[in-house]
């Protein structure tokens, strides 16, 4: 019940390609105009 009243989150999907070449997907809530694609696989590392 307390999960429907709160609404949504807005999250977005962050794809990051690691050093060994390997494609590592991210979710975050996180928006775009703090942090971009590189910072937020920076923070996640």
């Amino acid at each position: 019940m307390k999960a429907k009243q709160a609404g949504g989150i807005d999250t977005r999907l962050v794809r990051v390609v690691l050093s060994t070449g390997e494609v590592e997907y991210l979710i975050t809530n996180i928006p775009y105009d703090l942090m971009d694609t590189k910072e937020i696989g920076q923070l996640y590392f």
